[in-house]
């Protein structure tokens, strides 16, 4: 019996996409039989050596738990939930005790909160103070001094359980809440609240260029689009074709700063092609304070491509089809402000937003957030929630859920 070269290209496809179903990576029924992944970068599990990578607990990122401790919240299994919390400070306290460039105190933040909504006082001053006695300095003044404002309110609280004077700690309270205030209003207009040294090589220089001669300014405020212009017309939707992204970014300070983007393509409700990579922002816009989301440091993306050498490739593999985000405001906004930092013009015509869909489609759901969604859209998919290419793979199947289900505005 002879094979023909399309033929053994087809299993090849198609035996390989059945691994990737057994580890989740595709529902058995969407499996891509088509086209190879494409990727400008590092691979996301590659570790080049002597760079900063994010602490691990029982082999995963502890940034991958946030969600796993988000789902737990979302249950009302608090214990749950804050026992992971306390797992991922202590990975964060081990990595920082060797290494000051760990420091992550959004950990310790974030398990103090379980801890205060389940009333252990004693437990939140212990974490608190169990942390700052290690002597550590902070990576960010925010973080540091939003946990001395949630010790002084703990201590309040377990003094008046201890049916003890609460006023000190009360006092002390308001004095750094006012601080807090100060500083934030400061952060807003332009101060940088890191700190440590390896953040300190991250600060926002408002005056520093770009090593093309360009140089970033505040953009001006554009004009928002409203939320019918993220509905696709039923023509638009029901495209054979279309493509889902999803950015990740490295700060809040402009889209500019985007530091990874996911595209996946659909065709006949197929999973068909896929383009990753990782996105060096420009220099002053290289401050990382959402490591703690998706894991992407600096260091991540020192030999990644910028935004103007992947645009070939990412207009190439949209096209003319219909793309879609969910949350499209910000997307569509992360890449317009790459399009502005470089004076370019790539932003997709046919820009759509899922979760605008959800919100009017699916208003029995308790929130219309990604995991949300996916889970009533497609329940047997496994998010891996802001890692770029699986959001971007959940959007792309909750619009096939719509094209085939129907969807009424």
């Amino acid at each position: 019996m002879e094979f023909t070269l399309d033929f053994l290209r087809a299993l090849f496809n198609l035996i390989k996409n059945i691994q990737r179903s057994l580890t989740g990576s595709h529902p058995v029924s969407q499996l891509n039989l088509s086209h190879e992944s494409t990727s400008f970068a590092t691979e996301p599990e590659t570790i080049i050596e002597n760079t900063w990578v994010i602490p691990t607990y029982q082999g995963r990122a502890i940034c991958d738990y946030t969600e796993d401790i988000a789902r737990y919240k979302r249950e009302g299994n608090l214990n749950e939930a804050l026992a992971l919390a306390l797992e991922c400070v202590n990975s964060m306290r081990d990595a920082a005790l060797s290494n000051h460039d760990y420091v992550m105190e959004y950990y310790v933040v974030q398990a103090a909160i379980l801890q205060h909504k389940m009333k252990q006082y004693a437990n939140e001053v212990d974490l608190i103070k169990g942390w700052l006695d290690e002597g550590i300095p902070p990576a960010r003044e925010d973080h540091r001094l939003d946990l001395l404002k949630r010790l002084a309110k703990a201590q309040e609280l377990l003094a008046k359980q201890q049916s003890q004077d609460p006023t000190p700690y009360n006092r002390e309270w308001k004095e750094l809440r006012a601080q807090e205030v100060e500083l934030k209003e400061r952060i807003k207009a332009g101060y940088s609240p890191y700190t440590t040294a390896r953040h300190a090589e991250l600060k926002l220089n408002s005056g520093s260029s770009h090593s093309s001669g360009i140089k970033w300014t505040k953009p001006t405020r554009i004009r928002k689009r409203t939320s019918s212009s993220y509905i696709p017309t039923p023509e638009l939707l029901a495209a054979s074709t279309y493509v889902a992204v999803d950015f990740e970014t490295a700060n809040s300070v402009s889209g500019a700063s985007a530091c990874q983007i996911a595209l996946i393509k659909v065709q006949n409700g197929l999973v068909v092609d896929r383009l990753v990579s990782y996105l060096k922002p420009p220099a002053e816009l290289r401050r990382f304070e959402f490591t703690h989301l998706h894991g992407i440091s600096a260091r991540t993306v020192r030999v990644a491509p910028t935004w103007v050498e992947v645009l070939p490739a990412i207009t190439a593999f949209i096209g003319s089809f219909p793309v879609y985000a969910h949350n499209a405001s910000f997307d569509s906004k992360v890449w317009q402000e790459l399009d502005d930092y470089y004076n370019v013009h790539t932003v997709p015509t046919h820009f759509f937003c899922t979760y605008r869909m959800a919100k009017k489609a699916l208003p029995h759901l308790e929130n219309h957030k990604l995991p949300t969604v996916i889970k009533a859209c497609a329940p047997k998919f496994k998010l891996k929630h802001h890692k770029a290419d699986s959001d971007a793979e959940a959007c792309a199947y909750i619009v096939l859920f719509f094209q085939t289900y129907g969807f009424e505005a």
